[in-house]
């Protein structure tokens, strides 16, 4: 049932694109003077992809809802510095959330490496910044929607990146545009080079979590719910205990040895629990549930603010 429901709500979204050009010409006066060309879909998605910045990785806009990159949906890939623009989007595109899948040439920018097929992001419409970090706001988003939150998203977004830059104690540090890979070098103080250091290992840490429980949560599910297993993977996150380890096991490095830090100092983390077939059922019914107040909200045009997050200006935002 889902997947009809969202192969008929991707066709109503190409529809619209379709026939609103025609329903404007139709609806023109006859006088030439107050004729106006259509309007083409202009909206961008725009912004970096870092775990380390992440080239040559997939970004695709998720129009059908299923947190993965289909054929015919918005798509576009990386560029050397991990940055993305997807462009000529409509009203109804801008609204949704991205998607970014590794691919067998995607490469950490940090290390050179090859990153492994099984990293995959979400992030909110508007998000400049794609990460570990907008995967958590991301499914807390969809947990507030299944759970009868109804707010736009535009203000759902904002509360639940609002919190967890609470949990993670950086109050007023936007997740979704701040860039923690140049803040560590280029922070006003010592203090905020630190910081971002931190949180950069913080999010590192994170990734590595999701490559290695993904594929055991999709094995714990079945091929049709690899979506819900994603989903169950991510729940199972734990950004504060983290980022809490990262502080304790990076006590005494210096600036610079920080700075270059990589997950493998990180080892006092609870590891997270691989979610079961119970779990990945249970994310499925969120899933359905959200995807149908996603689709309501943008229809109503009640989820505005897809070009939110703007600016790409988070590198020097927030104190941490």
């Amino acid at each position: 049932m889902k997947n009809v429901e969202k192969g008929i709500w991707t066709r109503k979204l190409v529809a619209v694109a379709v026939l609103t050009p025609a329903l404007l010409v139709v609806g023109c006066s006859d006088d030439d003077d107050d004729v106006r060309p259509p309007q083409q879909p202009s909206a961008t998605a725009s912004g970096t992809a870092y775990d380390g910045y992440l080239a040559n990785a997939r970004v695709c806009v998720d129009v059908n809802l299923n947190k993965a990159c289909d054929s015919g949906e918005p798509t576009t890939t990386t560029d050397a510095n991990g940055d993305f623009s997807i462009s000529g989007l409509n009203d109804e595109q801008a609204q949704l959330p991205l998607v970014l899948e590794a691919t067998p040439s995607t490469t950490d920018v940090d290390t050179g490496q090859a990153v492994s097929q099984d990293l995959k992001y979400t992030a909110p419409a508007g998000s400049k910044m794609v990460s570990a970090f907008s995967t958590i706001i991301q499914a807390r988003i969809e947990a507030a929607l299944a759970n009868g939150n109804t707010g736009s998203l535009v203000n759902i977004r904002n509360q639940v990146a609002s919190q967890l830059a609470d949990d993670l104690g950086i109050t007023g540090t936007d997740l979704l545009t701040f860039d923690p890979i140049e803040a560590k070098s280029n922070g006003a103080t010592t203090a905020d080079r630190r910081g971002a250091s931190i949180l950069h290992l913080t999010n590192q840490v994170l990734t590595q979590q999701i490559i290695t429980i993904k594929p055991q949560a999709e094995a714990n599910g079945s091929g049709s719910q690899n979506e819900a297993a994603f989903g169950a993977t991510i729940k199972k996150l734990d950004p504060q205990d983290v980022k809490n380890a990262v502080e304790t096991d990076t006590v005494g490095l210096g600036e610079q040895d920080l700075a270059q830090a990589n997950p493998s100092v990180v080892t006092s983390e609870t590891p997270p629990a691989v979610p079961d077939a119970q779990d990945i059922a249970d994310a499925a019914q969120e899933d359905q549930a959200a995807d149908n107040a996603i689709e309501d909200k943008v229809d109503n045009g009640g989820g505005t603010g897809g070009t939110g997050g703007t600016g790409g200006t988070g590198g020097t935002g927030g104190t941490i």
